[in-house]
C-alpha cells in the first residue's frame, strides 16, 4: 500500500518506478539532514527568515543550549498571517517593502524610507489592526508581485502607488477612530 492508504491496483503497480519503490523503503534517518541548523527564540522573524533562506531550508528547530523548544517553518509565518498575528505580518511587510526599494537601486530612497519608517513604525503597526487592513495589504502585495512576474512595470508602479495610498487611508481612518473615541 502507498502512504495514503489506497490499495495499489495492478495497473498502478506497473507504473511505480524503482526510485519510487526505494523511496518507500528508506527510513527517515537515512534521508534526514544530519547537520542541524537551529534558530534562537529571541531572533526576529526577519532574522530567522534570512537564515532559512541562506541555508535553503523550509524550516528549522528553535533551541537554547541544545534544548529543543519548537520548530519554525515558512508555513508558520503564513499561518500567523492567516490568523491575523499582526506583529509577524508587520515584520514580513517591512521585509517586502525593503526588497522592493532595493530593487529600485536607489540608495537614497532606501535611506530616506528607513528614516521615515522609524518615525511611522508604531502608527503603521496599529493601522494593520484596522479590520480587513492586514488582508488588504497582503492582497496588494500579491498583486504587485504578479505585476513584477509579468514584467509589467507600468502596472507594478500603479499598484505600488495604490498600495501606498491605501496605507495612508488606513492611517486617516485610524486617526478618525481615535478622535471619535476621545
Amino acid at each position: 500500500m502507498v502512504p495514503d492508504k489506497q490499495p495499489i491496483t495492478d495497473d498502478a503497480a506497473g507504473k511505480i518506478t524503482r526510485v519510487e519503490e526505494l523511496a518507500y523503503e528508506l527510513s527517515v534517518g537515512e534521508v534526514m539532514t544530519k547537520k542541524v541548523f537551529t534558530l534562537r527564540p529571541d531572533q526576529t522573524m526577519r532574522e530567522a527568515l534570512d537564515d532559512i533562506k541562506k541555508h535553503r531550508i523550509s524550516g528549522a528547530p528553535v533551541a537554547v543550549d541544545g534544548n529543543l523548544l519548537g520548530i519554525l517553518s515558512i508555513e508558520d509565518l503564513i499561518r500567523s498571517l492567516r490568523d491575523g498575528r499582526i506583529e509577524a505580518f508587520f515584520e514580513a511587510n517591512q521585509e517586502f517593502h525593503l526588497r522592493i526599494q532595493e530593487l529600485a537601486g536607489n540608495r537614497w530612497l532606501v535611506s530616506v524610507i528607513q528614516d521615515l519608517r522609524k518615525v511611522l513604525k508604531m502608527s503603521r503597526l496599529h493601522s494593520l489592526s484596522l479590520e480587513g487592513r492586514l488582508q488588504q495589504s497582503l492582497n496588494e502585495h500579491r498583486a504587485i508581485m504578479a505585476a513584477f512576474k509579468a514584467a509589467d512595470a507600468t502596472k507594478a508602479e500603479a499598484l505600488m502607488h495604490d498600495h501606498l495610498l491605501s496605507g495612508r487611508e488606513a492611517l486617516v481612518k485610524m486617526d478618525a477612530k481615535a478622535a471619535k473615541a476621545a
